[in-house]
């Protein structure tokens, strides 16, 4: 944090020296959740969870925190809107300038979540509502799989104290109830009381992956051309990765 702050402060520093400070809007986000077992590269919350601090003159100015579901892919048409052009007709996103403004109380019922690779192959499909998460995985995977975790002191203990996460398998669905279980724990598949709402997400989630062209539906996701993948099954990237990729073994 120390570092991050450092150099946003050189930035800041440097846009006023050339008097370009109060012209200028700047955006702060990152790509992924923390890089802690169960966060980045998964699609639990502490993994899509990302940071998003914007400033400029007039909208994005005073301090304002606001608690509502966004996503990097909102920034474009923000960006559009702020240059005055109109955004393609095709993106998902929307501008966050109503929401800064107080015209709406939040821009999405839903957030679609999705992953394909990391290191790793982990395929995974899912969306976030206000309250729901609905995750599909879609290959044999481990609760969190191992050399998509970074390796470091946290990695380690949960090795030697709670091993059962790198080895449990992982449900094919997951359903959670984020009001009432925030940290994700208690999967809610086979609860007739929410079979409602998993049908409702299932279906939706199936809709998002036709209209999108989804390739997952074909089966295994091969990597681009000259890509080289980590195994599945090592501890991590130091022992090695391939380009033999085999979605069967991989």
């Amino acid at each position: 944090m120390k570092r991050v702050d450092e150099s946003i402060g050189q930035i800041v520093e440097a846009l006023k020296k050339h008097r370009l400070w109060d012209n200028t809007l700047i955006i702060f986000t990152t790509d992924h959740g923390i890089a802690f077992p169960g966060a980045k590269a998964t699609l639990f919350d502490p993994g899509i969870e990302i940071a998003l601090i914007m400033h400029s003159p007039g909208e994005f100015s005073g301090g304002k925190v606001i608690d509502a579901m966004v996503s990097n892919a909102d920034l474009m048409p923000t960006l559009c809107e702020v240059a005055g052009i109109d955004p393609p007709a095709e993106i998902d996103g929307k501008s966050l300038l109503p929401l800064v403004r107080g015209e709406v109380a939040k821009l999405h019922e839903r957030i679609f979540i999705e992953l394909t690779y990391h290191a790793a192959y982990d395929p995974m499909r899912g969306i976030r509502t206000e309250r729901f998460k609905y995750i599909r995985s879609f290959a044999d995977r481990p609760f969190w799989l191992t050399p998509n975790v970074d390796n470091g002191l946290t990695k380690d203990w949960y090795k030697r104290n709670r091993p059962e996460v790198f080895q449990t398998p992982r449900p094919k669905e997951m359903l959670f109830d984020l009001q009432t279980d925030p940290l994700e724990r208690n999967n809610l598949i086979g609860d007739p009381k929410f079979e409602p709402v998993l049908n409702e997400l299932r279906a939706t989630l199936d809709r998002r992956m036709e209209a999108t062209d989804d390739p997952i539906r074909l089966g295994h996701v091969r990597p681009p051309k000259g890509a080289r993948v980590t195994p599945s099954k090592v501890w991590g990237l130091e022992e090695g990765v391939t380009d033999q990729f085999d979605p069967e073994k991989d």
